[in-house]
């Protein structure tokens, strides 16, 4: 429940819950920014090679799980819609082709799926992240490798982790210091 008014804004977690916020993740929020740091710089890569290398088939799955995650946004489905993004993301580290990025990549993502499960509760962030995902989906499909790999770069969700990491350090400073 906290992180999920955290997330949504309702309120900042008291800062003597922060350990048992970390135990309830399974991680640190070191390890948390360390994941999404890495994640924000090599997912971009994947989704490149992505655009470069996707097959017409590879195009259509990604396609299709734009279509689904649409259909269970429209219901407000988190359970479904967290399934259809551990699918994307999936699905685009396998179609770079780079057993790298995706032996990399998979499971920093298994990491931190509670937590974006708690954000993606959040109505402007589920929207956010629906229509990322379509735009990262169609720039794949296009081809345009430099662009796919901007958006995945920018998602806003991984960006607002990183933020409110930042602004949990901060009170930490201000507390201790």
């Amino acid at each position: 429940q906290a992180v999920s008014k955290w997330e949504s804004a309702v309120s900042m977690p008291d800062v003597m819950l922060l350990p048992k916020i970390a135990d309830a993740l399974g991680i640190t929020l070191e390890d948390l920014e360390d994941i999404m740091n890495i994640r924000q710089h090599v997912e971009g890569l994947a989704a490149y090679y992505a655009a470069q290398n996707a097959s017409e088939e590879a195009k259509n799955k990604l396609k299709h799980i734009s279509e689904l995650q649409d259909f269970y946004f429209e219901k407000r489905d988190i359970d479904n819609l967290q399934k259809m993004d551990d699918q994307f993301h999936d699905a685009l580290y396998e179609m770079s082709h780079r057993a790298v990025l995706h032996d990399t990549l998979l499971p920093l993502h298994r990491k931190t799926m509670r937590y974006r499960k708690a954000a993606i509760k959040n109505e402007q962030r589920l929207e956010n992240s629906v229509n990322e995902h379509r735009d990262i989906i169609k720039a794949i499909a296009d081809g345009n490798g430099e662009l796919a790999q901007e958006l995945m770069k920018d998602e806003k969700d991984n960006l607002a982790i990183l933020n409110k990491i930042g602004e949990i350090r901060g009170l930490l400073l201000d507390i201790f210091t």
